[in-house]
């Protein structure tokens, strides 16, 4: 690890840059933040007022710091603990990232482990599946699965053309799931024998009044397009199409947003069951 100092002998935004990848190291590590502390401020507490634009941020900073130190012997090691350190470290990341006009993203901080490791102790609900029909961005596609996860989907089918959920983007955005929901890449011929199918698309039925199937097959259109033309009459010959109501003024979704809200709906109807 660097010395410090070495870093405060970097350039003002190198030094930035080199203590945010050190916190994303630190906040791996329960042991460092729970043990070695006092380490951490003094790297923190090392960047001089110079480096900030402003004397706001700069305070907000030092105070984020202050309020670290101050709970240093105040409390037993614990998970508690450690979560208080891990939303401390946030915000001083947070700074450091504005300062140098880094956007956060949900993927840059740490994930608190709590997801079942064995897909046996926990069944997906049976024949919940969903079909993407050439949705090309690999972010909606990684947050889709993550959504999945959640609801206990059973299987994910891609139509040619969809981002691959092992695209680094993919990835990201799912946060790990892309190994707990079953997926493959499938023709939309397969289709073609699937009695319990329908679609997720603008003028069908409100979501409200549609009758879910406990077993089935939803197809969820691209981001420019929407779903094929062909795919959207098979759906109205079987299930129907199913449609988000919206009551603002924009008039669509983003297409993983509408399937976690499709979904949460979907599951909600068969919980009773």
């Amino acid at each position: 690890m660097i010395s410090i100092r070495k870093l405060i002998s970097l350039p003002p935004k190198t030094r930035i840059r080199k203590l945010i990848q050190l916190i994303d190291q630190w906040e791996q590590s329960p042991e460092t933040l729970l043990n070695q502390t006092s380490m951490i401020m003094q790297y923190c507490s090392s960047l001089p007022e110079a480096d900030f634009s402003s004397l706001g941020r700069f305070i907000l900073y030092t105070q984020t710091i202050q309020e670290f130190e101050s709970i240093l012997g105040r409390y037993e090691p614990s998970d508690q603990l450690l979560i208080l350190h891990r939303r401390l470290l946030h915000r001083i990341r947070f700074f450091l990232q504005e300062e140098i006009g880094i956007e956060p993203a949900e993927w840059d901080f740490y994930q608190t482990q709590r997801d079942l490791t064995n897909r046996e102790d926990f069944p997906p609900w049976n024949g919940i599946c969903l079909y993407l029909d050439e949705i090309r961005s690999p972010y909606n596609v990684g947050s889709i699965f993550r959504t999945a996860a959640c609801f206990g989907v059973e299987r994910i089918l891609l139509a040619p053309g969809t981002a691959s959920p092992t695209h680094p983007r993919a990835k990201r955005s799912a946060m790990g799931t892309i190994e707990m929901v079953p997926w493959e890449i499938t023709s939309p011929e397969t289709l073609n024998e699937e009695p319990n199918l329908f679609a997720l698309e603008t003028g069908g039925t409100a979501l409200e009044d549609f009758s879910f199937p406990p077993h089935g097959i939803c197809i969820v259109g691209s981001e420019e397009l929407g779903v094929d033309p062909r795919l959207l009459a098979l759906a109205k010959k079987r299930r129907g199409i199913v449609s988000i109501p919206l009551y603002g003024l924009k008039t669509s979704l983003n297409v993983s947003v509408a399937v976690g809200i499709l979904i949460q709906h979907w599951v909600r109807q068969l919980v009773p069951r």
